[in-house]
């Protein structure tokens, strides 16, 4: 991929699904009767809120920026953050972002935007095949001898004939 570390894009994926639990889960405490607590619970309870929220607008601002967006579309996308409701379609549009560029690069995007860095290594390394991981080092079939699968051909290694003219 040109330029974009699919290693950073997926673990920025995996922040703002966490982080959108954790904004719904403080969004359902709202509901609580905290007040019985006390005025300290509620407002631990605003005050966490509010921290989700401004690690949320983060988390886009940063997924938007490893998958490359431009950055007048991650500025306005960071500003509309702000915005209630409007975040959340933001907060979707920077998902489907990462998980589209995840996918391209061959990577299955799981529910909860679950793709290891173990994946991602994996799928970035050349010599291994897609498939099944097995080195590709030296192969020039176009074939996988392990799981016969079609190998991309970025990942076939060429071997130049020998030079005929060496001493």
């Amino acid at each position: 991929m040109d330029g974009v570390d699919l290693r950073i894009v997926a673990r920025r994926q995996r922040w703002l699904v966490w982080l959108f639990f954790g904004a719904v889960l403080s969004f359902l405490v709202a509901f609580l009767p905290l007040h019985r607590f006390g005025a300290a619970a509620v407002r631990a309870a605003e005050l966490t809120r509010l921290v989700i929220h401004f690690l949320l607008l983060i988390g886009v601002v940063l997924t938007l920026h490893a998958t490359r967006a431009q950055v007048i579309t991650t500025v306005i996308c960071g500003l509309l953050m702000l915005a209630p409701c409007v975040n959340l379609l933001i907060l979707t549009y920077a998902s489907l972002r990462a998980t589209n560029l995840l996918e391209d690069a061959g990577l299955r995007v799981g529910l909860l935007g679950g793709v290891r860095d173990k994946d991602v290594m994996h799928a970035m390394n050349p010599h291994l095949c897609r498939s099944c991981g097995y080195n590709l080092t030296g192969n020039v079939s176009g074939r996988c001898p392990e799981c016969g699968s079609e190998i991309r051909r970025a990942n076939v290694v060429r071997i130049a004939p020998a030079d005929r003219h060496s001493a």
